[in-house]
Formats: structure tokens, C-alpha cells, sequence
């Protein structure tokens, strides 16, 4: 009895093990399923609404900031790289004020585009070219407020505007380079080809970007055309063509209107190409690149020369301080990648590696009537490399 008892006992005990292993067992398993779901609900919410935010923030970006070259070539599908940079201002005066980000909406971009293609063509004599806008700079000019009748109880706000459109194109491939540097020198030969003012058929519709409406119309009064370049408004380093000599700039004292700079094999400095501040270079020459040369980023001090040396300085807005910040860029039709810069107010003068220290750069005078960059000493020879 006491055997048979115990052996109850035992199977008993048993069977509550097993009963208590099968009940954790079963609640473990509960437990893991409703955690899984939770973290999958938690998942699939952040997957669906995290694109939103970065759509959201993008969107943001596009409505308050003026066109530029990364947000346009990535609705637009803009190339790399093209054969031939222009930029072409137009005026447009005393309409009403809109805000700069409806210049950047995909319809308002297709606008100037057509009228430009259209325009171009007018001077081209033997092609058909096909221009792609890479960005729009919007400038106000001037703001005024005027009567809109006779009663002077009803007034609206007019700008006068300056949009300085960069553009790239590239010729059909039946254009030889006989045919291109035809072609070059009509889209080159005036800087005011349309006359001044133009007629009225340079006209543009603004568009908004939440509107599917007719636009606005907009007058264009003005039209001025300058070559341009691959490297404008680009960070670039500056190095010798044949040597690992970078320009640096060491600028120790944000203050000081001067800086000395020097060619480096160990440090090398950030430049961003810019528009020529002695801006009425372009009127007298519409068909050579001009640029000025700007520290970057958070400096104001622009590659000038001053007594024969190469600096930097601050931007005193004095003409002999723009004319000397303003450099002719000349390209090589062999090497591309080979430039020259040209000074604009000392004749037949260019930017040199000093032969003596090979680290002081001088403005150095050349006895020649006719350039040839691809002869020249390396001394006067530099390449832009882009900022990676």
C-alpha cells in the first residue's frame, strides 16, 4: 500500500512538472508572438511615414530657396557635364513682386526655357541648339509701391528683377569645330543681340507651384549674354598643372583686410568661382570668361593682385579692388583640364608660380600678340579640381 502510494505520489509530481513546463512554454511563445507583431506594427509605421518627413522637408527646401543647381538637376535631370556655359541676364521692370521660390517651379523653368531655345536660335545660323537651365539666380533690383488708379486709394507692390539664368548646351554632332566656333562667335558677338529693349515677344510665364492656373505673365525689357564656364559657382582646389602644388590660405586673422597665400604640397584650400565683381568686363567682351576667385567656406576675401603679388583681400567695393579680383579665365582646346588666369587691368599679365620660391604667386607679364596656353611655361599653368 505504502508502494503504491508513493509511486502516486510520484506520478503526480510528474504530471504538475509537466503541466507547469507546457503552461511557461505556452505563455513564452504568447509573450514572443505579441512582441513580434508590436515591433512589425512599429516597423511598418516608420517605414511608411519617414519618407513623408524627407519628402515634407525637401518640398520646404524648394518653396523657400532660390533655384540652384543640385535642386534642379534632380527634377530635370540635368547632365554632368556640357560642351558650352553661358549666362543670360534678363531685366524685368515694375511687376508685381513675387516671391523668388515660384522662379524654380518646374512649369515657370519650362517657360524660360522655350523662350530662350527660341531666342538662341534667332542667332544661330547653321544648328538647332538645345539648352537645359542648370540654375536661376533672382536679384530684386528695386521695390516700389504704385496707385493703381486714378483714385490713389488702391496701390500694389511692383520689383524690378534681374534673373541670371545659367545655362548649358551641347552642338548636334554635325557641327564640326570649325562650325562651333562659328556658331560661338554669333551667340558671342553682341552682349545685347536682341537690341535694348527687346521687342515684345520676350515674354515668360510664371508659374506657381500649387497653382494649375494660367500663371503670371511676365516682360522682359532687357537681354545680356556672357560665356561662362563648367567651374561656375563651384568649391574647387587650385593646383599646379604639373607639380602637387595646392593654393593655400592660411587665414589667421578674420579681420585683416590682407592675406598672404602660397603653393603647398601639405595644405590646400577651398575656392568657390564666382561671377566677376568688375562686372562691366562682360559689356566690353561678352565672348570671354570672366570670374572672380572667393575663399570658401566663411570668407569674404577674394584672390586679388596688388604690386605685383598675388593675394587675398576683403571686398573694399572700390573699382581698382574689383578690377583687380577680376581674372580672365582661358581654357587649353587640348587639355581641358589646363586654365589660365588673366589679369583684365594690367595688359598681357597672368598668374604665375614665383620660379624662385616656387610658393609666392606673381602677376607676370607676357610678350606675346597672340595667346597660346598650350606653349606657355608651367609656371602659368593650374588646374581646378572639383570638391569631392
Amino acid at each position: 500500500m505504502k508502494i503504491y502510494r508513493s509511486s502516486l505520489h510520484r506520478y503526480n509530481h510528474r504530471q504538475r512538472r509537466m503541466f507547469l513546463i507546457v503552461f511557461v512554454t505556452i505563455f513564452n511563445f504568447g509573450v514572443g508572438l505579441y512582441l513580434t507583431f508590436s515591433l512589425t506594427q512599429i516597423g511598418e509605421k516608420e517605414f511608411t511615414t519617414k519618407p513623408v518627413v524627407s519628402q515634407s522637408k525637401e518640398m520646404k527646401k524648394m518653396q523657400t530657396l532660390i533655384p540652384k543647381t543640385s535642386t534642379i538637376s534632380r527634377q530635370r535631370s540635368i547632365k554632368q557635364n556640357y560642351q558650352n556655359y553661358f549666362r543670360i541676364d534678363y531685366t524685368i521692370h515694375e511687376s508685381v513682386c513675387k516671391p523668388n521660390h515660384m522662379f524654380n517651379t518646374s512649369r515657370t523653368i519650362e517657360s524660360l526655357e522655350y523662350l530662350t531655345n527660341l531666342k538662341l536660335n534667332t542667332i544661330t545660323r547653321n544648328i538647332t541648339i538645345d539648352i537645359d537651365i542648370i540654375s536661376i539666380n533672382v536679384i530684386i533690383r528695386k521695390i516700389d509701391k504704385i496707385n493703381e488708379n486714378s483714385s490713389h486709394k488702391s496701390r500694389k507692390t511692383v520689383c524690378n528683377y534681374v534673373l541670371q539664368l545659367y545655362i548649358g548646351f551641347d552642338f548636334p554632332s554635325y557641327c564640326n569645330d570649325v562650325c562651333q566656333s562659328e556658331e560661338i562667335q554669333r551667340l558671342t558677338f553682341r552682349s545685347r543681340p536682341f537690341g535694348n529693349p527687346v521687342d515684345s515677344s520676350f515674354s515668360f510665364t510664371l508659374f506657381s507651384s500649387k497653382s494649375s492656373g494660367a500663371g503670371t505673365k511676365f516682360k522682359i525689357q532687357q537681354v545680356l549674354i556672357y560665356r561662362s564656364s563648367i567651374y561656375f559657382n563651384k568649391t574647387v582646389h587650385i593646383r599646379s598643372f604639373n607639380e602637387v602644388r595646392y593654393l593655400s590660405a592660411l587665414i589667421l586673422d578674420s579681420s585683416a583686410s590682407q592675406t598672404s597665400i602660397t603653393m603647398s604640397q601639405i595644405d590646400r584650400s577651398l575656392f568657390l568661382i564666382t561671377n566677376a565683381l568688375y562686372e562691366k568686363s562682360f559689356e566690353n567682351d561678352c565672348s570671354t570668361i570672366y570670374i572672380s576667385i572667393l575663399t570658401a567656406p566663411g570668407h569674404s576675401t577674394y584672390l586679388r593682385h596688388e604690386n605685383g603679388r598675388i593675394k587675398l583681400g576683403k571686398n573694399d567695393q572700390s573699382t581698382l579692388f574689383e578690377q583687380d579680383a577680376t581674372f580672365k579665365l582661358i581654357t587649353s582646346k587640348i587639355n581641358k583640364d589646363m586654365v589660365v588666369f588673366q589679369s583684365i587691368n594690367v595688359p598681357d599679365s597672368y598668374i604665375a608660380i614665383d620660379t624662385e620660391t616656387k610658393a609666392a604667386l606673381m602677376l607676370t607679364h607676357l610678350d606675346t600678340n597672340s595667346l597660346n596656353i598650350d606653349s606657355l611655361e608651367k609656371r602659368f599653368l593650374f588646374k581646378l579640381n572639383f570638391n569631392a
